[in-house]
């Protein structure tokens, strides 16, 4: 437990080069937590990563993911979900907020989640919802989850892109099945 499912169970973490990193847990709940990074820090190797990830969550194995309610704010990449094995995956991606308040920062992702990219996964259940993201380069990003049971993206009010002269998306779902997105009011750059 990272934080609580009440605000009186919040952290603060500040400039740090991941501000949560939960690896190999089966049952994570990351709620009410506040990622930042102070503007002009440099987010790249050669700065010790300050601000790459605001959460950052690996696992193999079978998860109960629930990462609600965070304010993440000056960080490459808001929440970054990797699974790589195939498992049993119920993940809940909601209200959270993520963006940049800087024109010197970069949010390459507001929320990125990537599976294994096979077929054997067992349950895959993810949400994401309610989320607020602004000014990033991505919005929402979910990559290979190939037998997924249920993906549902939708209820985000506000997704804002940085004005930018490459290809960037609101929401962008690539190799993936069982998908619902629908009823993200305010997509735009």
């Amino acid at each position: 437990k990272i934080g609580g499912s009440t605000t009186n169970e919040k952290n603060s973490f500040s400039n740090c080069g991941i501000g949560v990193l939960a690896s190999e847990y089966s049952h994570a709940l990351l709620q009410n937590n506040t990622i930042s990074k102070t503007a002009g820090i440099g987010s790249y190797s050669g700065s010790n990563y300050q601000g790459r990830f605001g959460i950052k969550l690996v696992n193999s194995g079978n998860v109960i993911y629930t990462c609600n309610q965070n304010a993440i704010s000056n960080i490459h990449y808001g929440i970054w979900y990797a699974q790589n094995e195939a498992a049993n995956i119920i993940c809940d991606f909601n209200s959270n907020s993520i963006g940049t308040n800087d024109s010197r920062e970069t949010c390459n992702a507001g929320i990125y989640l990537i599976g294994r990219g096979n077929y054997d996964a067992k349950t895959v259940d993810i949400a994401v919802e309610g989320n607020n993201l602004y000014d990033v380069w991505n919005g929402i990003q979910v990559l290979n989850f190939k037998n997924s049971s249920s993906i549902h993206i939708r209820n985000n009010p506000s997704i804002v892109l940085r004005k930018a002269d490459f290809a960037h998306y609101g929401i962008l779902v690539t190799d993936c099945r069982n998908v619902m997105i629908s009823d993200n009011t305010d997509i735009h750059s």
